[in-house]
C-alpha cells in the first residue's frame, strides 16, 4: 500500500458509496489530510491511516499517559469525498 492509504472496511466504504481508490479528504480542528481509500479487514466504523502522517490530524496536546507521546490510537475526523483538486498529503492548519 502507498504511505497515502486510507484503511477502510468494504461494508463502510459501500454505506458511504465510495469505493477502493476513491480520493478521499479527512479533516478535523487539527488539521487536513488527503488520501487513497483502500479495503482491509478494519472494525466497522473506524478507519486507519499511516503515522507519522496522521499526526496532522492529532491533538498536539492529548499525550499518552504512559509514553507521554501523541495519542496515536484515538482521534476523530471527518470522512468526505475529495476531487483531483485535493493534495494526497498532509497538510496542517496554520
Amino acid at each position: 500500500q502507498h504511505r497515502d492509504a486510507v484503511f477502510i472496511s468494504v461494508e463502510d466504504a459501500r454505506r458511504l458509496r465510495l469505493a477502493e481508490g476513491d480520493i478521499v479528504l479527512l479533516s478535523n480542528e487539527f488539521g487536513r489530510l488527503g488520501g487513497r481509500l483502500a479495503f482491509q479487514d478494519v472494525a466497522l466504523g473506524t478507519i486507519q491511516v499511516y503515522w507519522p502522517e496522521a499526526n496532522v490530524l492529532l491533538n498536539p496536546d492529548a499525550l499518552s499517559p504512559l509514553a507521554n507521546i501523541p495519542a496515536f490510537k484515538s482521534g476523530r475526523a471527518l470522512l468526505t469525498r475529495g476531487s483531483d483538486s485535493v493534495p494526497v498529503s498532509p497538510e496542517m492548519k496554520v
